[in-house]
């Protein structure tokens, strides 16, 4: 065999073999990759939280609340005829089990920011994920058909608009008011989103002690300069 017939063979069997090797490859990922959106959660280990009423009026409501609210919105949650929690260590799940997907909400030591993710029922493979700050959806959604490919995104805090962030705002309450909002006291306090004047603005509310219908403060501020607009007591209407 001359010279130059053997560095063709030589250059023949390495791209071969180098093709080979990167299809092999590509498939081990892809593979990974669906494996990584299945919902492999064992549900044997969660633990019901309670019993919801099994009355026909409940279920139509809870019907009702499935069909009109989003699965962003964190209230959509509490109308489920079959939620059940796992704790695990700092982490806690909890798992809604509706007719037609699983909803898993993901808190680490007991953080105001949750993980969402969505599973189809009949595929098991993921279909929503985003997270959420006390029950607003915040920071880029991701939506997938049943087969593992990304259809959508959702930016929610470019649709708010406001350019002061949430790392921020936690950062001023730490400072000017000795709160942290990134771990939430009591379930009294809450933060959300709101718009006035068509400008972005934070409602913070914090309760004054930890009675469940105690008055709160609540503070506004403006979503792109940090601003404190208002700062009030706000009395809980009891009748």
């Amino acid at each position: 065999m001359t010279k130059n017939k053997k560095l063709t063979v030589c250059i023949t069997a390495f791209l071969i073999i180098t093709c080979n090797f990167g299809s092999s490859q590509t498939t081990t990922n892809n593979n990974n990759n669906n494996n990584m959106r299945k919902f492999n959660l064992n549900l044997k280990e969660f633990k019901y939280e309670g019993e919801y009423s099994n009355s026909d009026e409940i279920r139509r409501e809870a019907e009702r609340r499935r069909k009109n609210d989003s699965v962003e919105s964190a209230t959509n949650g509490t109308y489920f005829l079959g939620r059940r929690m796992l704790i695990k260590g700092d982490i806690v799940r909890h798992l809604d089990d509706d007719e037609n997907y699983y909803l898993i909400t993901e808190q680490i030591n007991k953080s105001a920011f949750t993980t969402v993710k969505k599973y189809s029922k009949p595929s098991l493979t993921l279909t929503i994920e985003g997270q959420r700050f006390y029950d607003m959806p915040v920071g880029l959604w991701k939506y997938y058909d049943d087969e593992g490919n990304l259809i959508k995104t959702r930016d929610f805090d470019k649709e708010w608009g406001g350019s002061f962030s949430i790392e921020m705002l936690i950062d001023k309450f730490k400072k000017e008011y000795d709160v942290d909002l990134s771990v939430p006291k009591n379930s009294g306090m809450k933060v959300l989103r709101d718009s006035e004047d068509n400008k972005p603005v934070y409602v913070v509310r914090i309760p004054v002690n930890d009675y469940p219908m105690a008055p709160r403060r609540v503070i506004k501020v403006d979503g792109k300069t940090g601003r404190v607009i208002s700062d009030q007591i706000e009395i809980i209407d009891i009748e």
